[in-house]
């Protein structure tokens, strides 16, 4: 009795052993982006962006400038008015689904985008004290 090629492993396609986060984030079509909070005696008041996505660093709503390693609030100064649900997703692990942030800028079209943020992970990290 033989084998049926279709079953064994040898047959099947081979795939990349690793799949990075930044390499998920670029195949979606929206803005995504990692933070990190930044406490400022012990109560989040910002959050730096670790990674973005090209449909971020595209946005029109970015101000101009590299995007990675910046406060959400210097890339995007409307954020200032969720920092405190986003301090919520990182303090209670609950993921947070608002319907939109309503961006708005002279000389550019106004723009509602839903805003949706979750935990990833809990470990602190050297920005994160």
């Amino acid at each position: 009795m033989t084998a049926n090629p279709r079953r064994t492993r040898s047959a099947r396609p081979q795939r990349p052993t690793t799949l990075t986060p930044a390499a998920v984030m670029d195949a979606m079509i929206d803005p995504h982006a990692v933070l990190s909070a930044v406490r400022e005696a012990g109560t989040i008041s910002d959050f730096t962006i670790e990674e973005a996505n090209a449909a971020a660093v595209r946005s029109p709503f970015i101000s101009p400038g590299p995007v990675v390693g910046r406060r959400l609030t210097q890339a995007v100064p409307e954020a200032a008015m969720v920092i405190s649900a986003l301090s919520q997703v990182m303090l209670s692990g609950q993921p947070l689904d608002l319907d939109g942030l309503d961006l708005a800028r002279p000389g550019r079209p106004s723009m509602r985008l839903p805003l949706r943020a979750c935990l990833l992970y809990t470990s602190p990290t050297p920005r994160d004290s």
